[in-house]
């Protein structure tokens, strides 16, 4: 009799475990202006700031506890040098107890030296509220490396390029859209595009926009086999509109 309560109260903290896990959110802000700019924002309130170019978008002041990803050169904001919390910009490694977050370096063109410890971008992965998010940055290999591959993993939702001259992607190479096939993240949240990418993409994805400068985004959200596509920043609204995708639900 005690082993089938003490079973029974297992069984329903397990369940309890499970629920808060997939109520667990994080929140994504993109300031609305043209660029990579992220914040990703745990549910602890840690906030991750990831290839900033203008510190007024910034949604907070940052502090000793949050953390600042760049992932190449391009980004020369004063703020590398001031930023109070820690950073990465080359290969490394953040370990807290609801945050891992590791650099994989990658090149900018297909030419450019690569190696599995130097690149001249890096990609960045972020595991937190059990969401694993890859930030590509400006990424224009032709395929990724069976290292790169290895070190990625599975990815529930990518930061990428669609379109750009430092990288050479566009819609006659679909160099973007090669290499998020060769992961299939659960989400792409898309920066430097065209109209031209932009229409291929919610073609061959599931195709969404948003005009809000932040969402919530729960593991249950990322259900599903295919991968979803989402207009965010300045032009959302514009190519939201342009490719005729539904507004991201609010959930």
């Amino acid at each position: 009799m005690k082993k089938t309560i003490f079973l029974g109260i297992l069984f329903l903290t397990v369940l309890a475990m499970v629920g808060l896990a997939q109520d667990a959110a994080i929140t994504i802000v993109h300031p609305r202006v043209p660029m990579a700019q992220y914040e990703l924002v745990t549910p602890d309130g840690t906030r991750i700031y990831m290839d900033v170019i203008n510190e007024s978008y910034l949604s907070a002041k940052p502090t000793a506890d949050d953390i600042l990803l760049t992932t190449h050169g391009h980004h020369t904001c004063n703020l590398i040098n001031t930023f109070p919390g820690a950073q990465l910009k080359s290969l490394g490694e953040i370990r807290r107890p609801d945050i891992h977050i590791k650099s994989i370096p990658s090149a900018h063109l297909p030419g450019d030296k690569l190696t599995e410890t130097e690149g001249n971008n890096y990609i960045f992965i972020v595991e937190t509220a059990g969401i694993r998010i890859a930030h590509f940055g400006g990424i224009g290999q032709d395929a990724f490396t069976p290292h790169q591959l290895k070190e990625i993993g599975r990815v529930d939702i990518a930061f990428m390029l669609l379109a750009g001259r430092a990288s050479l992607a566009d819609i006659v190479n679909l160099k973007a859209f090669n290499l998020m096939d060769e992961i299939k993240p659960k989400l792409v949240i898309c920066n430097h595009l065209d109209v031209e990418t932009a229409k291929y993409g919610a073609e061959v994805w599931d195709g969404y926009y948003t005009t809000q400068t932040s969402i919530r985004i729960t593991p249950k959200m990322l259900e599903g086999s295919k991968t979803k596509l989402l207009f965010m920043g300045s032009d959302a609204n514009i190519y939201g509109k342009l490719t005729k995708v539904p507004v991201w639900p609010e959930q």
